[in-house]
């Protein structure tokens, strides 16, 4: 027995000293096994820079795609008559919709449904049911539906939209062409895109492939959380071109309770048009960095009105919102609640001075 087990012992010595030598011969020539960097250096660098190594993003996929649902509507207006005659009823693909309630509430592109006289919805479980539309913002280009099923997948918002980076990976998940959920890949291209679509325009701009039939459709991070609403794409022949754009996940938030709870959006407002600041700006105001926003407008008897702000004041900060840009400032007050009080600082144009200011918001009209 002593000698069975003495053979085995150097059996494994002899191994594991040709492994070592295997590994030694590999990191001084790593093009033997088709490497440029030795073993030990790629096992640093894997562990340094996780992105190198080879993933599948077939997890994040599979938990968004029972959110996201394909619109259609019938092509024949007597659907009625073709129901009693039992023939077959056609549809057409309309866009596509993101599940943002389990209670039925599905959140769309608003260009998708408005012109559509009955829409449908398909799930990706194979259910169907008809959709009713419940509310639209034109500002933002997006509607509610509302369907009545159970066992239904909300899907999962990001938490925070400031960790959206420019060369993150995202996956847009949709219907294009008719075709049920077809996902395509890219990066974030570019951030807070101001196309002049729409009112309130801050566009995530993506290469991943969009096509017509993803509209309303789901635009997610590697992990799975909605980030956008896939919506427009530059094209001169209906096709995709590299760019691709997605009303992002705060508006789309935010629109998304407001549609819920009241079937249209209450925006806050000031009464006050602003413009970015230039160099010459900053020195006039004696700032340190070109952070702020001029007051370039005043509308009379408006809530900046009444507290007291004027033309060519420079706005530095609302809350704790820092104002170093005019779209974000506007996006903030009009996702204030009307009626709630924003302390502002400000520096007077008279005397170069902060002053804190509260201002009352209203409502936009």
């Amino acid at each position: 027995m002593k000698y069975y087990f003495s053979k085995i012992t150097q059996y494994i010595g002899y191994l594991l000293i040709g492994l070592f030598f295997a590994l030694i011969l590999l990191q001084q020539y790593p093009r033997l096994i088709g490497h440029s960097i030795g073993w030990v250096d790629l096992l640093f660098e894997t562990i340094n820079n996780p992105a190198i190594v080879p993933v599948s993003y077939h997890n994040a996929i599979m938990q968004t795609a029972p959110s996201i649902v394909h619109l259609f509507e019938p092509i024949s207006s007597s659907q009625d008559d073709q129901i009693k005659e039992n023939k077959s009823i056609q549809y057409k693909s309309i866009g596509s919709g993101v599940i943002v309630d389990e209670k039925g509430w599905i959140l769309t592109n608003l260009h998708v449904v408005k012109k559509a006289d009955s829409i449908h919805v398909l799930l990706e479980d194979g259910r169907q049911v008809k959709a009713i539309l419940k509310g639209q913002d034109a500002a933002t280009d997006l509607a509610m539906l509302k369907i009545d099923l159970m066992n239904l997948q909300a899907i999962s918002w990001i938490k925070q939209q400031k960790r959206i980076r420019i060369g993150d990976v995202v996956l847009a998940i949709g219907n294009p062409f008719g075709l049920n959920q077809s996902v395509s890949m890219g990066i974030v291209s570019a951030i807070k895109r101001n196309l002049y679509l729409h009112q309130y325009d801050q566009f995530i701009q993506t290469d991943a492939a969009i096509h017509p039939g993803n509209s309303g459709g789901a635009l997610i991070n590697t992990s799975g959380h909605l980030i956008g609403i896939t919506s427009a794409l530059f094209s001169n022949d209906s096709g995709n071109q590299g760019l691709g754009f997605a009303i992002p996940a705060y508006i789309a938030q935010f629109v998304t309770s407001q549609l819920i709870q009241y079937g249209h959006v209450r925006r806050g407002w000031i009464g006050v048009e602003a413009k970015r600041i230039n160099l010459a700006l900053t020195k006039q105001y004696h700032l340190q960095d070109n952070r702020g926003v001029l007051v370039d407008l005043i509308v009379p008897d408006s809530p900046a009105d009444h507290a007291g702000i004027r033309q060519g004041d420079m706005i530095l900060q609302i809350d704790e919102q820092t104002a170093d840009d005019v779209d974000e400032l506007i996006n903030y007050i009009t996702m204030t609640k009307p009626g709630r009080l924003l302390n502002m600082m400000i520096i007077r144009q008279t005397t170069y001075q902060k002053e804190m200011i509260t201002v009352q918001v209203g409502q936009k009209k």
